[in-house]
């Protein structure tokens, strides 16, 4: 459903994800030095119908304070729960939906923010870049000492750590067949690999 419907100061409207855990992020456009914040459920929640959500709060858009947190089985009264903020200056608010004791999703209505303008000068939140795969380790060849170091770590913990590490592994020369792999799969990925070591 719309997540405009949070903001269009209508309790008869609401906004609800497909399904929990899921959250909205609200920009207030300025920052403000908030005193509490109000979370509405909808008019047509049941009234033993309980739900419970996280209210976050931000400056920047990237590091967020717990502001107050619903986790109880109460149903919720038609005036919603307020948490109060104690003037902590924020230009987002981030409702994290969890449990709803009757459905999948979990509606809110409404999220009123209560405070005043801050003079705090407003961020922006910094661009996330994206490096391209062939510069990531993801690409890069595993080598034979890897592939080793992989065996012997399986061994040692399949027989123990004597054999992986004993005279026994040191002459084997593997034969190591990848199924399902690229040979330019990392390390990283070894544990999903099905390894075969023929003496």
């Amino acid at each position: 459903m719309n997540k405009a419907s949070l903001t269009n100061g209508d309790n008869h409207t609401a906004w609800a994800p497909k399904f929990n855990p899921a959250y909205a992020q609200i920009d207030l456009e300025q920052n403000v030095k908030i005193s509490s914040i109000q979370v509405i459920p909808p008019v047509t929640m049941g009234s033993e119908e309980y739900a419970q959500y996280s209210v976050y709060a931000s400056l920047d858009g990237e590091t967020y304070d717990l502001v107050g947190q619903k986790n109880d089985t109460k149903p919720s009264p038609t005036a919603g729960e307020s948490y109060a903020a104690n003037g902590k200056k924020a230009r987002y608010i981030r409702i994290l939906t969890e449990y709803c004791s009757t459905q999948d999703t979990l509606p809110i209505s409404e999220v009123r923010v209560y405070g005043e303008e801050s003079e705090t000068e407003l961020q922006s939140p910094s661009k996330i870049s994206v490096e391209s795969f062939e510069k990531t380790d993801y690409a890069k060849s595993v080598t034979d000492e890897e592939t080793l170091e992989q065996v012997r770590g399986v061994v040692a913990r399949t027989v123990g750590e004597q054999l992986s590490t004993g005279s026994n592994l040191s002459s084997i020369t593997p034969q190591v067949i990848w199924t399902g792999m690229k040979s330019t799969c990392t390390t990283e990925r070894f544990a999903s690999a099905a390894i075969k070591v023929f003496p």
